[in-house]
């Protein structure tokens, strides 16, 4: 068996970007070979990812940020899987803050997608001046 020496250990780990003790234990399995170790990581790390995959994210929070003109703003929903993290400030913020991009962001940038329709926007909008008016009269419909 090839000695696992750290300067081994410290390349798997950069190539992967994985815990040192999880690229150890695969430098080990696969008797010091980094491309065997890499792949035996990559199936490994997939199968953590399926498995995180499958849980529910109940928790979470709102973000929300509003312009200080107040014309526009966004919402955003950012969910987790404990209502501790819910609870951190630092994930509060983070929400906000990823609320804040949202509004901010051209939605034309996106490789084309369609531009939010307000009112005044297409059909069915109405100007400022028409918000306050009495709604139609329904037609009358002979079936």
């Amino acid at each position: 068996m090839a000695e696992i020496t750290a300067g081994l250990v410290k390349e798997l780990r950069e190539r992967t970007g994985l815990p040192m003790m999880d690229c150890k234990k695969a430098l080990t399995e696969t008797s010091g070979d980094l491309d065997k170790a890499e792949e035996l990581l990559r199936i490994k790390s997939g199968a953590k990812a399926s498995k995180a995959a499958g849980r529910i994210a109940a928790e979470g929070v709102i973000g929300a940020w509003l312009s200080p003109d107040a014309k526009s703003g966004a919402l955003v929903e950012l969910n987790c899987e404990t209502d501790f993290v819910a609870r951190n400030e630092d994930f509060l913020a983070f929400a906000n803050a990823l609320a804040e991009v949202a509004a901010k962001r051209d939605p034309g940038a996106a490789g084309g997608a369609p531009e939010p329709v307000g009112i005044g926007d297409g059909p069915g909008g109405f100007s400022d001046g028409e918000a306050n008016h009495e709604p139609r009269p329904a037609k009358e419909r002979t079936t």
